[in-house]
């Protein structure tokens, strides 16, 4: 190792001085230095001043790391079992197969972290120094707690977006209001830990186990959860939002090449035959999905909001508590499908120019058609349902008279009260 054990229990020592204001004391500042394998249970670093030092292999039981400085430290295989890391700062860091049973992570900072330089405060070290902390800055990119034990561990409101948690043992932990946005948790074993209020946007969780897990008002936006049981967990107010880079690459292309067939006039790119498709609690707000067809797709909770669905088709589609709120869904087709609880607020559904095969008008119309369709507990203020069809509607407390109905159907008489 680069530093002697003499120098390093005096360094030690005078920390602890340090720490309870007595004389002779100094803050330890051991930035780069290498004590892999040493036995350093219980010891006091808090607030120690520790950029890149390499702890890997270490016996750092009930260790007390509490606002320390760890920037790109490596805890590789160390025993960190009731370790207190509570707020320190540990970008960057390596914990590749470490031993974090029970340990306190409380409001740590475990985000991406790159060692460029040596500090000002390190220009004394000695060239060898240098040159290891040069060697390790090409790895310290993301903290990387993969393969851990953190079972019982305690990380909450900590910051460990961009973290690699690959197949890392989090059983029974407490991550409540903590960042993961875009972390590797694939494989994770988060059975039982309480996840409330964390932030999981654009994380990766497939095949993780979340037996058991509490995830109320977590934001889950954007997750991949590929083989993820849900069964039995708590998503109490939980924000879930799926993305459109969450489709398969076919999808993806579909979605692509109608955007094309639209703005070309159809001369090149393809229509999109979305049909039987998943895209429930999907973000395709704003985009152009004129004459698409999504029949008997599952589009519950979809946010389709300010999207164009201009003679779209959505027979037999699923919209339960979708967002189509200020669409332009002119001439739509929804028979049959299910509107219950959606938004459609502001939407325009009044009849559309049918064009010819060269996009010219016709000179006639096609309104929108709700034959069959469930309202049901619809919001409807504002809707523009000119000429629509909704005479076999269903339409329960979709308070009907709150939206336009010029020339439209109705299932009953326009004088009669609506609920």
């Amino acid at each position: 190792m680069s530093l002697t054990t003499q120098i390093f229990v005096e360094a030690v020592k005078a920390h602890q001085l340090w720490l309870n204001n007595k004389p002779g004391g100094k803050r330890a500042n051991l930035s780069y230095e290498t004590v892999s394998g040493l036995k350093l249970a219980g010891l006091n670093f808090s607030r120690a001043k520790m950029s890149g030092m390499d702890f890997s292999k270490c016996n750092l039981v009930g260790a007390n790391f509490t606002e320390a400085d760890l920037f790109g430290a490596d805890f590789s295989y160390a025993d960190l079992t009731k370790a207190n890391f509570t707020e320190a700062d540990l970008r960057g860091a390596q914990f590749f197969n470490a031993n974090l049973t029970e340990a306190n992570l409380h409001k740590v900072d475990l985000r991406h972290g790159e060692v460029l330089a040596v500090t000002s405060d390190d220009h004394q070290a000695h060239d060898k120094r240098k040159e290891k902390t040069r060697e390790r800055q090409v790895r310290m990119v993301a903290s990387n707690l993969s393969e851990a034990a953190m079972v019982n561990a305690a990380v909450s409101q900590a910051d460990l977006t961009g973290a690699n948690l690959h197949n890392v043992n989090l059983t029974g932990a407490n991550l409540s209001k903590s960042s993961l946005m875009d972390c590797d948790l694939t494989g994770a074993n988060l059975s039982g830990a309480d996840m409330s209020g964390v932030n999981l946007s654009k994380a990766d969780l497939s095949g993780a186990n979340v037996k058991g897990a509490t995830l109320r008002g977590a934001e889950i936006v954007g997750t991949s959860m590929t083989g993820v049981d849900l069964t039995g967990v708590d998503m109490t107010d939980a924000n879930v939002v799926n993305t459109v880079d969450q489709l398969s690459v076919d999808l993806q292309e579909m979605l692509d090449n109608h955007e094309i067939w639209i703005e070309s006039g159809g001369k090149s790119g393809s229509q999109a035959i979305l049909d039987k498709q998943d895209f429930a609690k999907m973000d395709l707000s704003g985009r152009d999905l004129s004459a698409a067809s999504f029949q008997e797709s599952k589009l519950a909770g979809a946010n389709l909001s300010n999207t164009k669905l201009i003679m779209a088709n959505f027979v037999g589609a699923d919209l339960t508590g979708a967002d189509l709120r200020d669409v332009d869904a002119r001439g739509t087709f929804m028979q049959q499908a299910n509107l219950s609880q959606a938004r459609l607020e502001g939407g325009n559904f009044s009849p559309s120019d049918i064009l010819d095969h060269l996009g010219h008008q016709t000179g006639q119309l096609h309104a929108a058609d709700f034959t069959a369709a469930v309202l049901t507990g619809a919001a409807l203020t504002g809707a523009n349902l000119t000429g629509a069809n909704l005479k076999t509607a269903q339409v329960g407390e979709g308070r009907l008279k709150t939206a336009i109905l010029t020339g439209a159907m109705l299932p009953w008489d326009l004088t009669e009260e609506v609920s």
